[in-house]
This record gives structure tokens, sequence and C-alpha cells, in this order.
């Protein structure tokens, strides 16, 4: 407990030193990323493009929604635990943020992770598809 309040305490403190707003480049760097996986898990299966992504769901909605697609579960997650909130929100007026909102080194690693995974899985069903096109099912 005493080791949670003083990372709490150092965070407060690297917030309110100004690293609060170098998170809102990061989390531009994360959006690109949850933007660019769905758009091709929603491509992939003709469901449209990339609509929007719930954060209670941790999932991304297409445009012509009939399935959703899961994010790495933990971006969906806060930054802190959840006896810090009172402190933080006291401090700040306002929950701490998602791991996607402060998209540090780890959580873009993340994200890359899971986009390079559905680009992976586009090229496979695209050379599946066009090397089975002359057969039928």
């Amino acid at each position: 407990m005493l080791l949670r309040t003083f990372v709490t305490l150092l965070l407060v403190t690297a917030f309110q030193n100004g690293e609060f707003s170098n998170m809102a480049f990061g989390t531009e760097k994360c959006m690109e990323l949850i933007q660019e996986g769905g758009d091709i898990a929603c491509n992939l299966t003709g469901q449209g493009n990339y609509e929007h992504m719930s954060i209670g769901n941790c999932w991304v909605t297409c445009t012509e929604h009939f399935a959703d697609f899961y994010l790495p579960h933990v971006e969906c997650e806060r930054v802190l635990a959840l006896e810090s909130w009172a402190g933080f929100q006291k401090e700040f007026g306002s929950l701490p943020p998602y791991r996607f909102e402060s998209c540090g080194d780890e959580d873009q690693r993340k994200l890359r992770n899971w986009v390079d995974k559905w680009k992976n899985l586009k090229t496979k069903s695209k050379d599946y598809l066009c090397s089975h096109e002359k057969k039928s099912f």
C-alpha cells in the first residue's frame, strides 16, 4: 500500500510538472494505430471502414456494423489502480487516463503488434483467395 501511494505521488507530480501535456501527442499515435487496425479489420470482413471504438467493451466498430473486433484489453484500462483514483480525481478533477490515452511506448508496441497481425491476416487472406479463385468452393 505504501508503494502504491508513493507511485501515485510520483505520477501526480509528473502530471503537475507538465508531463500530462506530453500524453496528448502519444494519444494521437495510439488513436492512429487503433483506426489503422480497425480499418483493416472492417475492410477485410466487408464491413466498410472504422467507425469508432468502445472503451467500455474495448472493441472497434465498423460503419457497416455486424461484428466487432477486440483491441488489446489492457489499452482500455486506467493507468492507475482503482485505489489511486480518488487522489488523482481530487488533484485533477477527472479520473486517470486510459492506457491508450497515455499511450506510452509499451502501449504503442502492443497496438502496433495488433495492427501488424491484422495486416498479416489481410495478406494471408488475399493470397489464399487469389490462389483459389479459379476453383469452386
